[in-house]
């Protein structure tokens, strides 16, 4: 299996149709017009704001929406839905076509070129008809109804965004993690421009070095991006329209994970930050492109990693401490093995004491502590142990108390009512199991 993952892009397709199937269980084939003109229907698609003098039938008559088959055309039909095991049939046997509806054209209609076209439609199954299936049961019906949304390829809901990805081709990629977020869109304007970009400069001033310098003016390019997006010409939009919209309907957070069963993420190097997902978050964007609602805003990035250490203290047996200390060690690994986790999932401290209360020779759980623990320097690596460690990143960390090393790279981990909140952007993460989980016996 080829492991590179290559770009893809949509590509203009003439040969398209739509499928239908009604109530009575037919189902029907709608083709395009065979008037073959995109110049329509490629200037709404660059400049949708302004599709003065473009008619709804120019937008019709296009290749984009399929063309219409030319006389003299086979179109081979595979179908996968049948009677049950009473349609099963050798080659050659489906020959008679039982009804013939035309749609007649406003024009004026030939009908001798009619009627010959409808005998001359032929109908034949060339390979067998095996393995019909029977009406589905009540439970069977109960099952997959839940799948019937994802079943339409078309993205409306947030789980329909995680079932339409996951259908991607594998040569494009998969997100090891996926998790969403509701943008409620707000207004902006000129006086909260202004104020923001000020604030960004008053902070560039105070930077020291030329990389952080960078950064902050790619932060600021950014931020004036964001309002910038709806007009070519800035300052014609903002005295032309005092107020902006701005915001995202969705924001999509994806996640992969490489050979070491570790996340990946961006990360930094020789102090410049690297994204390894623009690959895949390129490819998802136009996988999704023409299944989303017009109109829906869709915004692509790259989830957040903690890193955590567990530091946990239990009384035990001391005819086996030992053995009981590797149990404990080994049950945790397994509950924080990074598959059992998701993007937006909390830590129940609650759930790991009782994992470790319920195992044989566990007399109580003295103590234990959640650690945030992040890389520093330019090799981002904890200056302790010398692990590579996700980097630090202004606004990752919303649950750090108390600094807990000399490094100030690692910080006790606050809960609320015994639960450490998880955030929709971000996923914790055990990255080096053998040695952030730390046990101790008494």
């Amino acid at each position: 299996i080829d492991p590179v993952v290559k770009q893809g892009a949509m590509v203009p397709v003439s040969k398209r149709f739509v499928k239908r199937r009604d109530a009575n269980g037919l189902t029907y084939l709608t083709f395009g017009s065979n008037v073959i003109s995109t110049t329509a229907f490629n200037q709404i698609i660059q400049n949708p704001l302004n599709i003065t003098g473009v008619s709804f039938n120019e937008i019709l008559n296009n290749t984009e929406l399929g063309e219409i088959p030319p006389p003299n055309s086979t179109m081979f039909i595979k179908y996968r839905v049948g009677g049950g095991k009473n349609t099963d049939t050798l080659s050659n046997q489906i020959t008679n076509i039982i009804s013939k509806t035309y749609g007649l054209s406003p024009s004026s209609v030939d009908f001798n070129i009619l009627q010959r076209v409808r005998n001359s439609l032929r109908i034949t199954n060339n390979t067998p008809a095996l393995g019909g299936k029977d009406a589905p049961s009540e439970e069977e019906i109960r099952a997959i109804t839940g799948k019937v949304f994802a079943a339409q390829d078309r993205v409306v809901t947030y789980p329909d965004i995680q079932a339409i990805i996951s259908n991607m081709p594998s040569k494009f990629g998969q997100s090891f993690r996926i998790s969403y977020e509701e943008i409620k869109p707000n207004v902006a304007n000129y006086t909260q421009l202004k104020n923001g970009v000020s604030i960004k400069l008053t902070e560039l001033l105070d930077l020291t070095t030329q990389v952080e310098r960078q950064e902050k003016v790619l932060e600021i390019n950014n931020f004036i991006n964001d309002f910038s997006t709806l007009a070519q010409d800035t300052s014609t939009l903002l005295s032309t329209y005092p107020t902006l919209w701005i915001g995202e309907k969705a924001r999509l957070y994806i996640l992969g994970i490489n050979q070491d069963d570790q996340l990946v993420a961006p990360y930094k190097a020789n102090d410049i930050w690297i994204y390894p997902n623009e690959l895949l978050k390129w490819n998802i964007k136009e996988w999704l492109k023409n299944k989303r609602l017009i109109g829906d805003w869709i915004d692509i990035v790259d989830a957040r990693v903690n890193n955590i250490q567990i530091e946990f203290t239990v009384l035990v047996d001391k005819n086996n401490s030992q053995k009981i200390l590797v149990q404990c060690l080994e049950a945790l690994k397994n509950y924080f093995s990074i598959y059992n986790w998701q993007i937006n999932q909390p830590i129940f401290i609650a759930n790991v004491q009782t994992i470790l209360q319920s195992l044989t020779g566990v007399i109580n759980v003295v103590d234990i502590k959640f650690y945030n623990i992040f890389g520093v320097g330019a090799d981002s690596k904890d200056p302790d142990s010398q692990r590579i460690y996700t980097p630090m990143e202004f606004g990752r960390y919303r649950n750090n108390g108390s600094v807990a090393n000399i490094y100030n790279n690692k910080f006790l981990m606050n809960s609320v009512d015994n639960v450490i909140e998880a955030y929709s952007d971000t996923i914790f993460e055990i990255r080096y199991a053998d040695y952030d989980i730390i046990g101790n016996v008494i």
